[in-house]
């Protein structure tokens, strides 16, 4: 099946698609804005800091309990209530006008944040309950591509607006998205599902236990998690500024750098989508880490280093999406959320550390192109790790598991 056939022949995809489409052009808007906002208002640089780590934070905090909480309550309850939260958060922004208010704005940011988060993993956790199979990965690698183009688009365009509007202005335009994005979601006709009775805290201890007991999953976090090392923004600013600023305003070089890895991320599935496999997933990393030391050595030179970023970026939406598909196919129904939190939160601490220790590494001098050959050679690494381990882990029967065996 391809992706036009799967959003042709699936309404719930198509719809769930498009709301998603809103709402991550939505989020780059407010990155947008929130920042411009901030910076007007005399905010510092750990004051910035701390406002970027808020949009990461409740990805790691929350997870086991907004995990539970979607395996507790339904779909068609939980999904509207989030855009709900999330377009009343982003209108109380508004509220923001002088420094002296930046501590609601932090409160209001992690409240968004954390509404949004619970939305992405709810949604992820829906798909496998009504697709299988080659479906299921189409609609995963439909999820990545989305992001890609949003993260380059929308960032352009939610500047344009700040610049030509004002902040206030994208406020409001975001605002109206999401309230787009929920009137399309009360008009999609989600699957009805049976709400467990068990007490919240019963189930996340459950969770808890169901997931450090199937070492298959663990495995299969493991190998996801790897997709979250390739944020090269440190990197490829650092390029622009130390290398690209002759060819090339900073501003420019960053964007054209950015939209050629997005442009790869988007097509990479058409071509590898229906090539990968779980027998030779150990490849496809290896190829991975190839290309991003292919990308490394011709880094120095903008044009050259388009084109390291093109190959670069083929692998990346493949690699994420089928490492998704095969953790959600072998989740049992009722742990979906909580596994899928889980997996999310690993997945977000592996991005923040991975980005860190790379940060770190540059300011000690290493250069650029070291940092980018660095990642390429781990995928490399966990290319064979998973090669020499995939029997032993995914050989293995998921049993029947209850928290019961626990008391």
């Amino acid at each position: 099946m391809t992706h036009l056939s799967l959003l042709k022949s699936n309404p719930l995809v198509r719809n769930l698609s498009l709301i998603q489409l809103i709402n991550y052009f939505a989020l780059m808007f407010t990155q947008v804005a929130l920042f411009t906002l901030m910076a007007q208002n005399g905010i510092g640089a750990l004051g910035l800091s701390l406002a970027a780590a808020l949009f990461w934070a409740p990805s790691i905090l929350l997870s086991p309990l907004s995990g539970t909480l979607i395996d507790r309550f339904s779909s068609k309850k939980l999904l509207p209530f989030l855009l709900l939260v999330e377009i009343l958060a982003t209108l109380l922004f508004l509220a923001f006008t002088a420094k002296e208010d930046f501590g609601m704005l932090l409160a209001l940011l992690f409240l968004r944040s954390a509404a949004g988060t619970t939305y992405y993993t709810a949604t992820m956790s829906l798909l496998p309950k009504i697709l299988e199979g080659d479906s299921l990965q189409r609609a995963n690698e439909l999820h990545s591509m989305i992001y890609s183009v949003c993260l380059t688009l929308g960032m352009a365009l939610g500047g344009i607006v700040v610049h030509s509007l004002g902040v206030k202005s994208a406020f409001l335009i975001d605002a109206s998205l999401y309230l787009i994005a929920l009137m399309i979601l009360i008009a999609t006709p989600l699957p009805r599902e049976e709400s467990p009775n068990e007490p919240i805290l019963a189930m996340l201890q459950d969770g808890f236990f169901y997931l450090f007991s199937q070492k298959s999953l663990l495995f299969i976090m493991a190998i996801h998690a790897v997709v979250a090392t390739t944020l090269f923004d440190a990197i490829v600013t650092l390029l622009a500024k130390n290398h690209y600023h002759q060819t090339l305003a900073i501003p420019l070089a960053i964007g054209f750098i950015n939209a050629a890895r997005a442009f790869s991320a988007m097509v990479g599935p058409f071509i590898f989508g229906r090539i990968i496999s779980e027998k030779n997933l150990g490849w496809m990393l290896a190829l991975e880490g190839v290309l991003l030391i292919f990308w490394a050595f011709l880094a120095r030179e903008f044009y050259a280093s388009i084109l390291g970023v093109l190959g670069a970026g083929i692998l990346i939406t493949t690699l994420w999406s089928y490492t998704m598909t095969m953790l959600q196919k072998r989740i049992e129904k009722r742990y979906y959320g909580r596994v899928v939190a889980y997996n999310d939160m690993f997945f977000t601490l592996i991005a923040v550390l991975s980005s860190l220790l790379i940060g770190y590494l540059l300011e000690l001098g290493m250069e650029e192109r070291w940092g980018i050959a660095l990642i390429g050679g781990f995928f490399i690494l966990i290319g064979v790790a998973y090669a020499k381990r995939r029997e032993r882990f995914l050989g293995e029967k998921i049993g029947d598991f209850n928290f019961k065996d626990f008391r």
